[in-house]
């Protein structure tokens, strides 16, 4: 790696950390508000992919919580922050990146979730796409620990290309109240991220675009999601069923915020005689914030909907709020 590169990635690490206050902070500033959202009525949405270019710069903020509550409640706590910036693209998606890891630890007293740091936690690595592999390396162009490098490689299963989401919108003209087809391409992707939850095998997964506003200048749709899991690797008899509402950039696709919450039941018995259900709830929160650069940056304008980052099937809305 050259000296420019060096620079640049330290420069990084630097504004990672800078970084992640303001996500937590817009993660702490998630609330309802008690008002009905109005749908835009300006037509459907004709969504066209376009993957990050050379210069897009990444930070994706990740809060989760599984409560269980049995004779003893057990939980599960998951946080993790990243930011990636975009050092080389094919014309169609990343093939070289930075990723600066931050803090990604898991809380819990089950003794099946191993608990603690990551072994990435608060480091940073070069992630290149070679013939449809991750190759992860250090700062020094060095290849990382083995480790690392299966972990980092784990995160990035299709560099080089687009977004899962993203893919699975583009070309689908969509109004209010219509349903994205082909749904089920999202199941590995949800089965991968959420098991470390006792998320288990999808058995129904729906997105409905539910309404389409305008946050902090740029044009936004908001999805209504219903989940329903089965069986997991960490739960007997696993059983969710989770709402949620999905932002995406209009008309890239490109993820903005994510929210999942709802009832669970599993079974925690170590055996076949032991098949008491235990009830609880999980929630999970995911706050994307992308720089592009200036090529692929949206002309922004100014509406009353600014805050907006959530629309519920209830009703209410949730809105952005910074202290």
């Amino acid at each position: 790696m050259n000296g420019s590169e060096q620079k640049f990635g330290s420069g990084l690490i630097s504004e990672s950390v800078k970084s992640q206050n303001f996500l937590r902070a817009l993660l702490a500033g998630i609330v309802l508000l008690g008002s009905a959202a109005a749908q835009d009525d300006s037509g459907p949405i004709l969504f066209k992919a376009e993957g990050l270019k050379k210069g897009a710069v990444v930070r994706m903020d990740t809060q989760a919580l599984l409560n269980l509550y049995g004779k003893e409640m057990k939980q599960i706590r998951r946080e993790s922050l990243r930011t990636i910036a975009v050092l080389e693209d094919n014309g169609t998606a990343p093939v070289r990146i930075k990723v600066s890891y931050g803090e990604i630890r898991t809380q819990t007293n089950l003794s099946k979730v191993p608990s603690g740091k990551e072994p990435v936690s608060n480091k940073s690595y070069i992630v290149h796409e070679k013939e449809g592999k991750s190759e992860v390396f250090d700062l020094r162009g060095k290849p990382a620990p083995q480790e690392e490098a299966d972990w980092v490689a784990r995160d990035f299963p299709s560099l080089g290309q687009l977004n899962p989401i993203s893919m699975t919108l583009h070309a689908q003209k969509l109004a209010c109240g219509d349903e994205i087809s082909g749904a089920e391409s999202l199941h590995p992707m949800i089965e991968k991220r959420l098991s470390v939850l006792g998320v288990g095998r999808v058995e129904k997964f729906s997105a409905r675009l539910l309404a389409r506003h305008k946050f902090q200048g740029e044009e936004t749709a908001i999805f209504l999601l219903t989940l329903q899991t089965g069986p997991s690797s960490l739960f007997q008899d696993a059983k969710m069923r989770l709402t949620g509402q999905l932002v995406v950039s209009v008309p890239s696709g490109r993820p903005i915020a994510l929210k999942f919450d709802g009832p669970v039941q599993v079974n925690l018995g170590s055996s076949e005689n032991d098949s008491t259900p235990v009830q609880g709830t999980l929630t999970l929160t995911a706050i994307t914030q992308t720089e592009l650069p200036e090529s692929q940056t949206p002309p922004k304008t100014t509406s009353d909907d600014d805050d907006l980052l959530i629309v519920p099937g209830t009703g209410l809305r949730v809105g952005r709020r910074l202290r």
